[in-house]
């Protein structure tokens, strides 16, 4: 299977929720030719900054080091993708409704206690608040871990879907009020299948014409 690539301002985030636009961060996951988007350190960078869990600073500061200890953070980055597969295997098998596999969830755990091992608590505007060591590689997994505990501990996982176009694969959270939403994106997927069941429809008309 080839993965090809493409930048990161191409990527949509569509799953509602951090870890789901985390494991969605491959595009086309069921397809021959899936798209990376985390092809480095600097793109995690760039993916945590446009999700909102980096500050400017932070993301200069985690550049600066990258920059200084290129194999170290080529690692951190080959860790987060590794962890991602993890991550979206887990979810797609619950989103399948199959049992969640202990060993994944045995890795859930231990990252989760990476992060609050990491975690640090300030005084914020509105009341204490959780902050992250800023110091190191891995400071774009660990909201990214935090987050996936709570949505695998919490009641929106049982609004976790995936995504049934052909080739795509992505997971969503489906926050409509009667759980009906099917697809990733109606504008995208949603669309692309309607246009083929309408296509295939006519097609079968003329062929019985």
């Amino acid at each position: 299977m080839r993965r090809t690539v493409r930048p990161l301002a191409e990527l949509r985030l569509l799953g509602g929720s951090l870890p789901l636009d985390f494991v969605n961060s491959v595009d086309w996951r069921a397809s021959d030719q899936p798209i990376e988007y985390l092809v480095d350190y600097d793109a995690l960078i760039a993916w945590s900054r446009r999700v909102g869990t980096l500050s400017p600073a932070e993301a200069a500061s985690l550049r600066g080091r990258a920059a200084a200890d290129s194999s170290a953070a080529q690692a951190a980055a080959q860790r987060m993708r590794r962890r991602r597969e993890q991550l979206y295997e887990l979810l797609a098998g619950v989103a399948s409704g199959r049992p969640a596999d202990p060993a994944l969830l045995d890795e859930v755990r231990r990252w989760h206690g990476e992060a609050i091992d990491a975690g640090v608590l300030h005084q914020g505007a509105t009341g204490i608040e959780l902050g992250w060591r800023s110091d190191e590689l891995d400071r774009p997994a660990w909201p990214l871990y935090r987050s996936a505990w709570d949505l695998l501990t919490g009641p929106a996982l049982g609004r976790v879907k995936i995504c049934p176009a052909d080739g795509c694969g992505w997971l969503f959270l489906d926050r409509s009020k009667n759980g009906t939403r099917r697809w990733c994106s109606m504008g995208g997927c949603g669309a692309r299948m309607k246009m083929r069941r309408a296509y295939s429809r006519s097609r079968r008309e003329r062929l019985g014409s």
